[in-house]
Order: structure tokens, then sequence, then C-alpha cells
């Protein structure tokens, strides 16, 4: 008898531990990039900050492409705000806003360019339009409510925004494989409905992509979360992110459709290594001196054979 419907994923990608991976968007581009800088690998997490809808990812790493700032510097309570970038670019002096968008778009560009891999988590397929200029933009910075229209992004114009990327993007990275996801994780102030109809919108358009671009891959961790794991046991308090468990399985989904033999044996080195660095005796002894000048001796072999790794 069976008790629940698994969720079996093919083998798409062969990840290297040497692999640089760019990650834009919400929730599974942040576990999986957390993840592999936690194990001391390369990876570039939300540079511009989370973002939710399709557009403005597509928006935002156009720019770094094109070493360009978009949208214009306004001042909002003491503080200089662009409505087509993140609160964390914000400064009380126009010139320093400028500076740190300048500065991640410089970065972001360079390792665009350099990585093996772009993982582009969508949220949800509802965004915010400025009336005036009706271009989506990534946060209205608590401007007047007035200024803004809150609607569903259609099929037509997220496919579009996204294709102009990825051709912009494949110019100046032809080896680069992309992979696409949808976050598992429900708005729920939109209600359940709407909710499931943005969700919807983002699942016709990741596999359009996958369809009509080459090297652009779908890995399905919404419906791992939707159907896999169907039961509040692997979520938050909240019944709506995942626990720690629920991402821990999504993370093993993941090695099956991406790692190659040669992360797995990274990883599991790379964890032991890392269990060993964080253990904080508490006393000191001599078996305490003992163990630290092994942990050391450990990490100087590990490094000799992975020196690429940022582990210390």
């Amino acid at each position: 008898m069976k008790f629940r419907t698994e969720l079996t994923v093919n083998k798409e990608l062969n990840l290297l531990p040497t692999d640089g991976l760019v990650a834009l968007g919400s929730c599974f581009a942040d576990r999986l990039s957390s993840h592999l800088k936690h194990i001391g690998l390369a990876a570039d997490v939300n540079p511009f900050g989370v973002i939710y809808n399709p557009v403005s990812i597509a928006q935002l790493f156009s720019a770094s492409l094109n070493l360009e700032s978009i949208g214009s510097w306004e001042k909002h309570n003491d503080l200089y705000v662009n409505t087509m970038w993140h609160g964390q670019f914000n400064s009380s002096f126009m010139d320093e806003s400028k500076e740190k968008v300048q500065s991640v778009v410089k970065s972001t560009n360079d390792k665009l360019k350099l990585a093996k891999t772009l993982v582009l988590t969508f949220g949800t397929s509802y965004a915010y339009v400025d009336k005036e200029s009706k271009r989506v933009v990534t946060n209205c910075h608590r401007l007047p409510a007035d200024r803004f229209e809150r609607r569903l992004l259609t099929l037509a114009e997220m496919k579009e925004s996204l294709i102009g990327s990825i051709e912009l993007l494949k110019i100046q990275n032809q080896n680069l494989q992309i992979l696409l996801t949808v976050s598992p994780v429900r708005h729920v102030r939109d209600s359940l409905v709407q909710n499931q109809r943005s969700k919807s919108q983002l699942i016709s358009l990741v596999h359009d992509l996958v369809d009509s671009q080459e090297n652009v891959f779908y890995f399905p961790s919404y419906e791992i979360m939707m159907d896999d794991l169907r039961d509040y046991r692997f979520y938050q308090e909240d019944l709506v992110q995942p626990n720690n468990q629920g991402v821990t399985y999504i993370l093993e989904k993941f090695r099956e459709f991406a790692y190659s033999t040669e992360l797995i044996d990274y990883e599991k080195q790379a964890l032991k290594l890392v269990q060993r660095l964080s253990h904080r005796p508490k006393n000191e002894t001599s078996q305490t001196e003992d163990f630290e000048e092994k942990t050391q001796t450990v990490l100087a072999d590990f490094k000799a054979k992975y020196p690429f790794t940022s582990l210390k």
C-alpha cells in the first residue's frame, strides 16, 4: 500500500565543484546558494536582493549585462530611492546609492560571464507597475500607493522579457546553462485561489522557455513540495514556508537532478569538515589541542585536494 506520491526526477545537469553559480529570485535560489556557500563553493545569491516576479528579474540581470543603472532616483523619507532597485541600495546621498548599484552591476556582470549555471526562481506572476511609465517596478519603497497598479503579468510579457534577457546573456556566455524553478512558497495574502492562478502562469512560463530555448532546464521544486511532500509536517508554523526537513528533502532531489559524481564526493567530505570546524569544546584540555591540530591537518589536506574551496 502506498501512502504518498513520490516525484521522481531525472538527471538533467552534471554540476562540478568548480562550476560557478549565480542565483536570482526567491526562496529556492537563496536556499540552494546558501547550501553551496556553506560547503565552500562559489555561489552568488541575489546580488540585487530578493525578487519575486520574472519581469523584474529579467530587467535587472539585463541591466548588469549592459552595465547600466536603470530607473531614476528620487528622495523619499530622507533617502534616495529607485523603484527599479531593491531597498538595499537606498542611501541618504544619491551618489552613494548610484555607487552601490554600479558596484553590484559590475560584479554581477563579471560573474554572469564566467558562471556555468544561472538559477532563476520565480515566486509570483503579480507585480507592481508604475502608472506613468507603464514599467514593472522592483520595489515601491513605500511611495504613495496611487502611483502604482498591482496586476497579474501576462504569460506573453513575462516570456518576451526573459527571452530577450536570455538571448543577450548567451551572447556573452555561450556555455551557460539556465535552471528555472518555481517557488513552492504560496503567497497566501493573495488568497489561495489567486496564488494558484499566479503559480499556474509561472509553470506555463518555465515550460515554454524549456521547450523553446537551448540549455534551459526546469527543476520541479514546486511540485515536490505541493505533491510529494503533501503534509503540513514539512512546513514551518506559518504553514507556508518549508521547514528544514522539507528543504533538506528538496535538496536531496536536486542532487539526483544536477550533481556530478565529483560534486557528490566533494559535498560528503566538505560536510564532515564543516562539522569538525564548527565543533566548540567546553573546556581546554590536551585532547582539545590534539583535536584542533588534527582539524587543521584535515583542513590543509582538503584545501590541497580542492584548492578552490572557501572553507577555512
